[in-house]
């Protein structure tokens, strides 16, 4: 086997695959991303030229250095004939046997070569196969005259980062949507492929890799400018947000449609895993028709802070049976439930008695922003009546008081005030926001942050705080409404809590015409037993 890097010979190579579809669609879409800027640095590996049998690609040395990685050390695999591919397979100059690693293809025979050669370098193999889709696209994003796919439109529907789009001498080929589902998942619109999508995962003899490693830290991100104005602080946010979001590791990031992982939790028939920027836009449609109590409809994972399931029903009283499935919720772990559903008490504090599980719930006030009220509301009586003109918060002396955003190192700061932080779980949480989402701060006279808020993974203002001893000077309204204007230019539907206690921020919300929804904010604190 030799590696091929000509961009003549990868499109050669790329027109031939297209003709064994569907059994080369791994290697073939794999090719795809190759020829268009290579983003994962991979490489492809063929056994002779131009009268190639066997096809492989896989990530460049470099990029395998981590042994236990298996979502990095992916190899895809396509053969013309399955003659010498055991012999193929056994060289360590192709496939790395000292690693954890995954092949996978669209060739259910390729499993007899796997198991025999895992056989003999004593390496545990664990095979999943999966249902293969292909779509149909929609005429405005197939190819034009010229051959050439329509870049702002394919562009738009890829949400692929500006730095990544092609050049006009780097012209993309229209790129096969193909995602997988497991056998027993809702069947999307497209015809069934008759092959099925087969992921081999792969170890060396010894403990067993975890089903999920669970996400990558993020980078650390430099901290934004401070700036004294509000629309510095919008314009900063704004371009902070897709800069950020490059920065981040890998893992943290939600995959395409058509990026899959073996190891990918199964999810049983009534509940699946709903992927791709034109559905998420329709859930996001019909989710609006039952705000507000669909506010917290946005799901997460992870750790205690991460770990968090928010949950929207239109149906309360019959939910139980669902979210007592072990693969919708892991009962298991310590996590947190979020909903602006009071109704769902009941049957959250029945499952916690059924799993063995201790549950804390706390109850606040929800409120929402005049202007995404309007927008969002127009049926609730209190967003009609709004004034035009949104409330103005007391004045400050803003030379001495300088707006700015915040940066991780003031996570330890934030977690200190946060009513639900206080330990090294909350810290890591708190950076995780500040490095994705927009952040606000007032700086004091020392150049410290005195008052802040945050944006949390469901799109929540929270966690704000003032020094004790800058309280009672207005700082905390000024902030709520610096924080309002430049989150409703950036198109955020604005909103936030507050405990039932907390008449400090129930004035400012008042003086600055917050809306309060006849729906309380809901949080059940799941402990295992």
């Amino acid at each position: 086997m030799f590696v091929i890097n000509e961009p003549q010979n990868l499109q050669i190579l790329y027109e031939s695959l297209e003709k064994s579809i569907p059994e080369s669609y791994k290697v073939y879409g794999a090719l795809f991303h190759i020829k268009n800027k290579n983003p994962f640095n991979l490489e492809v590996l063929v056994d002779a030229w131009p009268d190639y049998q066997i096809v492989i690609t896989r990530p460049k040395k470099e990029e395998m250095k981590d042994d236990l990685d298996h979502y990095t050390n992916t190899y895809h695999i396509f053969t013309k004939t399955f003659d010498n591919l055991e012999e193929v397979l056994a060289s360590p100059q192709v496939i790395n046997w000292e690693q954890a690693f995954q092949i996978q293809g669209c060739q259910e025979n390729l499993g007899e070569a796997i198991r025999k050669v895992s056989a003999s370098k004593s390496v545990q193999m664990d095979y999943t196969k999966t249902n293969l889709f292909t779509f149909d696209i929609s005429e405005k994003f197939k190819t034009s005259s010229d051959g050439n796919v329509n870049l702002m439109e394919l562009t738009k529907m890829l949400n692929m980062d500006e730095a990544s789009k092609p050049t006009e001498q780097q012209p993309l080929q229209p790129l096969p949507v193909w995602p997988y589902l497991t056998p027993q998942a809702l069947q999307p619109a497209g015809p069934t492929l008759p092959h099925s999508l087969d992921p081999w995962t792969l170890q060396p003899a010894g403990p067993a890799l975890p089903r999920s490693l669970g996400p990558a830290a993020a980078a650390a991100s430099p901290a934004l400018p401070p700036s004294p104005t509000l629309e510095a602080v919008v314009a900063a946010a704004d371009q902070a947000l897709p800069q950020r979001r490059r920065e981040e590791a890998p893992a943290t990031r939600p995959h395409a449609a058509w990026a899959t992982s073996p190891c990918q939790d199964k999810v049983p028939a009534k509940m699946f895993q709903l992927q791709g920027p034109q559905l998420l836009q329709m859930l996001e449609k019909s989710l609006r028709k039952f705000l507000p109590e669909s506010l917290k409809e946005m799901t997460d994972d992870f750790d205690h802070y991460t770990n968090t399931y928010q949950i929207y029903s239109k149906d309360p009283k019959n939910c139980q049976e669902f979210l007592g499935t072990s693969d919708v919720i892991n009962w298991k772990q310590h996590l947190q439930i979020q909903s602006s559903q009071s109704s769902l008490d009941e049957k959250i504090h029945n499952l916690a008695a059924i799993k063995q599980v201790k549950v804390k719930q706390s109850q606040c006030i929800l409120y929402m922003m005049p202007k995404t009220a309007r927008r969002l509301l127009p049926s609730l009586p209190e967003a009609n009546n709004l004034t035009l003109k949104t409330g103005k918060p007391k004045f400050i002396n803003e030379e001495l008081f300088k707006l700015s955003s915040l940066d991780v190192t003031h996570a330890t700061l934030v977690d200190k005030f946060w009513h639900f932080g206080g330990n090294e779980r909350s810290q890591r949480f708190i950076k995780r926001c500040i490095q994705t989402f927009p952040s606000f701060c007032l700086l004091g006279p020392e150049g410290t942050p005195v008052c802040w808020n945050l944006m949390d993974q469901t799109g929540e203002i929270r966690m704000g705080a003032t020094l004790p001893e800058y309280r009672g000077q207005g700082l905390i309204s000024h902030m709520l409404f610096a924080t309002t204007q430049a989150l409703d230019k950036l198109g955020f539907p604005v909103y936030n809590h507050t405990d039932k206690a907390n008449n400090i921020i129930q004035k400012a919300s008042h003086n600055l015409h917050h809306v309060r929804l006849p729906c309380d904010w809901n949080q059940w604190q799941c402990v295992p037993l």
